[in-house]
């Protein structure tokens, strides 16, 4: 998916409960991926819920920092540096 067509997804916020979505976890530098199980569209700053796949944990994650790929949460991660 192309970054522009990722820009749109989340500013439409197109994800929903289910998806498996990628992102960098506050305070580590390496993306992971989680099953999205609750989402927080209207709130001031529009996150998400997930259970991570690799460990099972409970994270919270903003929607504009969810991505399909590793790489492309990498470069989002980077980029908000």
């Amino acid at each position: 998916m192309s970054s522009k067509k990722l820009e749109k997804k989340q500013t439409n916020s197109v994800w929903s409960v289910g998806d498996f979505a990628w992102f960098v976890p506050n305070g580590e530098k390496r993306p992971q991926q989680g099953e999205i199980v609750k989402l927080y569209e209207n709130e001031v700053i529009p996150c998400v819920s997930l259970i991570m796949t690799l460990d099972s944990k409970y994270r919270t994650a903003k929607i504009e920092t969810l991505a399909e790929t590793s790489g492309e949460a990498k470069k989002l991660f980077q980029s908000k540096q």
